[in-house]
């Protein structure tokens, strides 16, 4: 039903109640034919679930369209913001935009060059796709498979795609190796038996509800279980209390100012392999110029955790 079904259901019920309740006290009466015709103007004045949401997170034009996903996970959507920017939110939180840039490009570039042949690759939670789209760069990759919790997100994505045909995003969509699984990350890492050569995690900001559980020693631990040799976990790093317990968890860790990388066995810090990795004109053909040279910098600034 969605929240405004449910609301419009629970109205209807409780006002048929009173109408009950008071036809059976004093019959047939003009006050009661007066409730009913007001009890059905309420009805017919509450909004439909996709104006109730667009209206709550600020649209209030038609056009360019807003894309509604509700279900029992989560309330995902995508609306347009200023200019030719869209807004990614998830429970009224924000989570990323389109069209790609910024933190989340540097998110998954970052472990697809540091890692020497990343064939099997997972990443923990879509959004917009971004880190999944960046992390799947290298032409060595053969499976890239995406668990989000907020079931609608592949729809909203293919949807906003169909009217604002991002380049990156119609890139992710249309790639063969891709894999969205509707599921919370940590309980299927923990019940699979799939072996990683990278686990991207692409976690939510450390001041949502929840986001302790994936910014804890005991995820992290998680994440590091399914990799295979010389495999390697991806983070961010919103806080030195987090980089510390990404440190704890995996015994051979790089730190790359607000990312850390980490591995179950050494990890040497080997920049013109990376360097060149990003350079392969499969790889640099994804990326502007400043994209590039963001990651570049990144990469140089690694340093043992």
């Amino acid at each position: 039903l969605g929240t405004a079904g449910t609301l419009l259901f629970l109205v209807a019920a409780g006002g048929l109640a009173v109408l009950l309740a008071r036809a059976r006290a004093g019959g047939l009466s003009r006050g009661l034919v007066a409730r009913a015709g007001a009890i059905l103007l309420l009805l017919a004045a509450l909004p439909s679930n996709d104006a109730l949401w667009k209206r709550l997170h600020g649209v209030t034009a038609d056009a360019p369209p807003s894309f509604i996903g509700e279900d029992a996970s989560a309330v995902s959507v995508v609306v347009p913001g200023e200019g030719h920017r869209w807004r990614v939110t998830v429970n009224g939180l924000p989570h990323s935009w389109l069209p790609y840039e910024g933190i989340h490009t540097l998110l998954g570039a970052v472990p697809a060059v540091i890692h020497p042949s990343p064939r099997e690759v997972v990443v923990v939670g879509l959004g917009s796709g971004e880190t999944a789209w960046a992390v799947g760069c290298r032409g060595e990759t053969r499976s890239l498979r995406v668990y989000e919790i907020a079931a609608s997100q592949p729809r909203l994505l293919r949807a906003v795609s169909t009217v604002a045909p991002f380049a990156g995003l119609v890139e992710l969509l249309s790639d063969p190796r891709l894999l969205v699984v509707a599921a919370d990350g940590r309980q299927a890492l923990a019940r699979e038996d799939e072996r990683y050569d990278v686990v991207q995690v692409d976690a939510m900001f450390r001041t949502s509800a929840g986001s302790g559980n994936l910014y804890s020693l005991e995820f992290f631990r998680l994440c590091a279980s399914p990799l295979k040799p010389g495999g390697i976990v991806c983070t961010q790093k919103p806080s030195r209390r987090v980089g510390l317990t990404f440190a704890e968890a995996l015994p051979h860790a790089l730190d790359l100012g607000n990312i850390v990388v980490g591995s179950n066995e050494p990890l040497p810090i080997d920049l013109p392999a990376w360097e060149a990795r990003l350079l392969r004109p499969e790889v640099a053909r994804r990326f502007d110029q400043e994209t590039i040279e963001g990651i570049r910098s990144r990469l140089r600034e690694a340093v043992p955790a």
